[in-house]
């Protein structure tokens, strides 16, 4: 057990389509990983549904989210439901229901790039911390038993965080029975 994903919100990725494409040779690393994420699932995602979700978030002239980096608008907001179920002559309630599946189905795709994301991300650290959310594991103290005993200490403070190394099993092992993270510790004071 690890501790719980974040997830992100497949609409939030829609709306930002336009801009990963416009943008692609201007994005930062996070919008970069963002992008291959958004993309990777969609290429897994049935032609229907990529035609359905494009005419509502990736057609719209209606632009937000300027961005002073990109010296643009990175974010559409969608057409509405209205509108398209009317272009396409269908009920409105038959067209949502179309929309929200499509959606549902881009969302299981994202969620699983970003598994295989985070599972590589963790098997290529050679160094790391291990974390609780914002809490970052220090110590511990073994029985003479070799169990773990009942008090655990966390810190705040990342440079008192242990860091483990792939030599040994040690951080893998804690990080398994305590459902902790791994995180790089690219930060000042560690070497």
């Amino acid at each position: 057990m690890s501790y719980p994903v974040i997830y992100p919100n497949v609409k939030r990725y829609l709306a930002k389509w336009a801009g990963f494409m416009e943008y692609r040779n201007e994005l930062n690393e996070y919008e970069k990983r963002m992008a291959k994420i958004f993309f990777k699932a969609l290429s897994a995602t049935s032609k229907e549904d990529i035609i359905l979700l494009s005419e509502k978030y990736l057609d719209s002239d209606h632009k937000t989210q300027y961005s002073p980096e990109h010296d643009g608008y990175m974010a559409r907001l969608p057409i509405t439901d209205q509108i398209l179920s009317e272009k396409k002559n269908i009920e409105l309630k038959e067209y949502r229901t179309r929309r929200n599946k499509a959606e549902y189905r881009l969302q299981k795709e994202l969620n699983k790039q970003v598994d295989e994301y985070e599972e590589e991300k963790r098997k290529i650290l050679p160094k790391y911390v291990l974390c609780m959310g914002r809490l970052f594991f220090k110590r511990y103290e073994l029985s003479v038993t070799r169990k773990v005993k009942e008090e655990i200490i966390f810190t705040q403070n990342i440079s008192e965080a242990k860091i483990f190394t792939d030599e040994t099993n040690e951080g893998e092992e804690l990080a398994i029975g305590f459902g902790l993270t791994k995180e790089e510790p690219n930060f000042i004071g560690f070497k």
